[in-house]
């Protein structure tokens, strides 16, 4: 179930945001240091929701599977404006609506509960590269 959550928290910071433009290097501690985005959601760039929430379940068992797709649809919505802020390896994603969700890029995983009162473990990674992605 925690790994369902997981997916759950993944898929609304990366799939009811936008496309967004990538994080600033990661300061020499591995850390963002010091940052603040603010994305507005910008329909002809963002991936369908429900495109991804099907690539998310096509390998469940079809019992599963329609159960999963419509807790995903449910959960994940489109929000009209996103707000990060970093300071070193914490940091908050701020969503309308919802209390700030935690990330932490190096430690344990943070705990989250939304506006629905539901629980969630959230994961964040920032991916290696010239141009580091926040997922």
């Amino acid at each position: 179930m925690r790994r369902f959550a997981s997916l759950l928290v993944t898929l609304v910071v990366l799939f009811s945001a936008m496309a967004l433009a990538p994080l600033p290097s990661p300061a020499q501690d591995g850390g963002l240091g010091e940052f603040t985005g603010r994305y507005v959601f910008d329909t002809a760039r963002s991936d369908l929701i429900a495109v991804r929430v099907d690539e998310a379940v096509k390998k469940m068992n079809f019992i599963k599977r329609p159960i999963a797709r419509n807790r995903l649809m449910r959960v994940n919505r489109a929000s009209p404006v996103l707000e990060f802020r970093f300071h070193g390896d914490t940091g908050r994603l701020v969503v309308p609506g919802e209390s700030p969700i935690p990330l932490v890029l190096r430690g344990p995983d943070a705990s989250w509960t939304n506006a629905d009162g539901e629980r969630f473990v959230v994961k964040t990674t920032v991916t290696k590269g010239a141009r580091p992605i926040l997922i």
